[in-house]
């Protein structure tokens, strides 16, 4: 029924790859030695900081997390329109004292010209692994990922996309207690006539589990009208999207089959107004309407309808030279036919600064109400702080 799993042995060469880091690199370099650092190779470092808050009929509960992102890309221009390049990532994350590592290593080759554009890749996420090999505290999980895309670039005629995945993950337990393969491939074509796009699409995904010896399989068929058109020198806009979609889904385990028809009928529409009467004013509403009928093999069907209102107001001034302000109110309307009305107000009051060249500021305070069948759920009230600054150039 499913392919026969590939054994963790055969993974032998890419586990060995991972513990020898000074090797890979010093390997890279090797074959990047005409490179110059403007040009193809780069690198980053994020740190990020979070501790929060929670007080629940009076108790009180702390949770902080620290996350590291480190990356390295170099980039070899095989000609002017074939180029590789590779990429290798450390995430490290501690939240409450429970570390996670994960090390990333990706290879790609693009081809791009007037005509098309086309790449390959390959990814090898190790999770419970650091530089030093296989952390003492963290299950190893291993994930690889083979990704092709193509697209057509073509102004007067319909323009074709095509995207083959694969992913393996599976564990070093045993017996295995993850173990998977799954398939995907999406095929696209649209085509634009003045201000509407016209999209056909067709996607099927197929997940082994060797583990619980099963297999689901997923195919999508979907038609989707776009439209955009703006007046008044674009103070107006207006914009919507017609779809209709039909998935099927079929589970095959050592037991039996089951499978699923879902088929959206009738309208699928999302419609918006832009308007911008004065430059320091922006007013926009939204509709949603999604009706969905579900058909099974065992004659469970059911029917679905939502419908959702949004509109948001919006303001910017500037308030000195080096500061600018916005201020903006958000409401969301939600009425489902097989449950619960929602309504969403957001309040968000947003300041950017520049005093310098060299430093960005950027602080937002943010005020969220949920209510469910007109009563209040929850409110959130939150502060982000933002500051960037330039080293020197390139940094």
């Amino acid at each position: 029924m499913n392919p026969e799993p590939n054994n963790p042995g055969s993974y032998v060469f890419f586990s060995n790859m991972i513990k020898c880091w000074s090797l890979i690199f010093l390997l890279i370099l090797t074959l990047f030695q005409d490179a110059y650092a403007a040009d193809n190779i780069s690198g980053n470092f994020d740190i990020t900081r979070i501790s929060e808050s929670t007080t629940t009929e009076g108790e009180k509960d702390i949770s902080r997390s620290l996350n590291q992102n480190y990356n390295l890309e170099l980039r070899k221009d095989l000609t002017s329109r074939i180029y590789f390049t590779t990429n290798a990532s450390i995430n490290m994350t501690d939240t409450d004292g429970t570390e996670t590592t994960r090390l990333s290593p990706q290879f790609r080759l693009n081809i791009a010209n007037n005509y098309f554009n086309a790449n390959a890749g390959y990814l090898l996420n190790e999770t419970g692994l650091d530089m030093f090999g296989v952390h003492p505290d963290q299950t190893r999980l291993t994930t690889e990922t083979w990704t092709s895309n193509f697209s057509t670039n073509s102004v007067k005629y319909p323009n074709i996309r095509f995207r083959y995945d694969e992913d393996r993950t599976y564990d070093y337990l045993s017996p295995n207690k993850t173990d998977s393969l799954s398939k995907y491939y999406d095929l696209t074509g649209d085509y634009t006539y003045k201000f509407v796009t016209f999209t056909l699409r067709h996607n099927k995904g197929k997940d082994y589990n060797y583990v619980n010896d099963a297999d689901d399989t997923t195919t999508v068929n979907e038609g989707r009208l776009n439209f955009r058109e703006s007046f008044w020198d674009s103070r107006i806009t207006t914009s919507g999207t017609y779809t209709i979609t039909d998935t099927e889904t079929e589970n095959v385990t050592s037991t039996g089959t089951t499978s699923t028809d879902t088929t959206r009928k009738g309208l699928v529409f999302d419609a918006g107004l832009r308007l911008r009467p004065f430059k320091w004013s922006r007013i926009s509403y939204d509709y949603e309407l999604d009706d969905t009928e579900t058909e099974t093999d065992t004659g469970a069907d059911t029917e679905r309808t939502v419908q959702a209102h949004s509109i948001s107001i919006r303001g910017d001034a500037e308030l000195h030279k080096y500061l600018k302000s916005w201020v903006q109110y958000h409401k969301r309307l939600e009425y489902n036919s097989d449950g619960d009305d929602t309504s969403t107000d957001t309040f968000t009051i947003n300041f950017d600064s520049r005093p310098i060249e060299t430093l960005n500021t950027n602080l937002i305070f943010n005020h969220l109400i949920n209510k469910t069948e007109s009563e209040t759920q929850s409110k959130t009230y939150s502060t982000l702080l933002h500051i960037i600054a330039n080293i020197w150039e390139g940094v």
